[in-house]
Parts: C-alpha cells; structure tokens; sequence
C-alpha cells in the first residue's frame, strides 16, 4: 500500500472540523496557548537586578518587576528588590501583578468549554450555598479511628482510656 506524499490535506481537516464547529474552539485554545508561552517567554527574558532598578520606576520597570513576582517560586533578585521598594512602589507592582493574574484568568475562562464552565459554575454555586469555614474538608493525612491515632502516636488520643475505650463524662 502506498502513502499519499502529504500526510495531511489541512482544507479537508479544516472542512471537517468546521462542520462541527470544532475549528474555532481548536484555534481558540491554540491562541490561548501562544499567548502564554508568550506571557511566560517576555517575563522570563526580561528581569530587573537590584542594582539596575530605576529610582522613579518606569512603566516598564512595574511590569518587569509585577512578572517577577508573580513567578513561581518567586527568584531570590525578586526578594533583593521587594526589600528596597517603598511602600507606594510596591502597591503600583502589586496592582500591576493582580492585573495580570487577571487576564490570565480571563484567557482561560476564555478556552473552556462550556461543559467546563458548568462544572465550575456548580462548583462555586454549592460552595456559596455551604460557606461554613469550619466544616471538616478532610484530615489531611492525620488518623481517622483512635488506633490509627494510637498506632501513629504511641497513646490514645484525649477523651479515651489507656485500652481504647471512650471515657463517659
């Protein structure tokens, strides 16, 4: 059997695609990602060391300096540089990083699918109808029964006697 000498015909793909209206949701994600990459790419290759920062911060500087504190984890230059920005300073990088995690945001919220943006909805719909912060959310690894607590801890934990048993008071 032979191969056709191209591996794709991109018209038909494009064709298919489009008659299930799939296209556009697949160029939107592929847009979304080269917007990251690039977000991700321009913070990476532009940063700001302590001695080069400029005393009345450019426009530049803030956003140079808002990517850098958004990185995770944030670079040590970063900690040099938030110790030697005044407080009014600091606010202008701040407001600049929250501005950008909001677009972040916004770009995302922008290539879910609807499916996605339900199950989100759901989610946040029944986290308001039990807002409660002391609710037990999990134990985080800590024992569940008093002998898995007695296994981990060598006793028995407050409220039970030396063999187990629930003290009755």
């Amino acid at each position: 059997m032979e191969f056709p000498k191209t591996t794709f015909d991109w018209a038909i793909i494009s064709e298919v695609l489009e008659q299930r209206g799939q296209l556009t949701m697949i160029l939107d994600k592929v847009q979304e990602k080269q917007r990251q990459k690039n977000i991700t790419n321009s913070a990476q290759v532009k940063r700001i060391n302590p001695e080069e920062l400029p005393e009345p911060l450019t426009v530049e500087a803030i956003d140079i300096l808002a990517h850098m504190a958004n990185e995770i984890p944030q670079s040590e230059e970063w900690h040099q540089i938030f110790s030697l920005l005044s407080h009014e300073d600091l606010r202008r990088v701040m407001d600049k990083r929250i501005e950008i995690q909001d677009e972040i945001h916004r770009q995302k919220r922008a290539v879910m699918t609807e499916e996605e943006k339900q199950k989100e909805k759901a989610w946040w719909d029944n986290r308001a109808k039990n807002p409660n912060p002391d609710e037990f959310f999990g134990n985080m690894g800590q024992p569940e029964t008093p002998e898995q607590f007695k296994n981990r801890y060598g006793v028995y934990p407050f409220g039970y006697d030396e063999n187990g048993n629930k003290i009755e008071q």
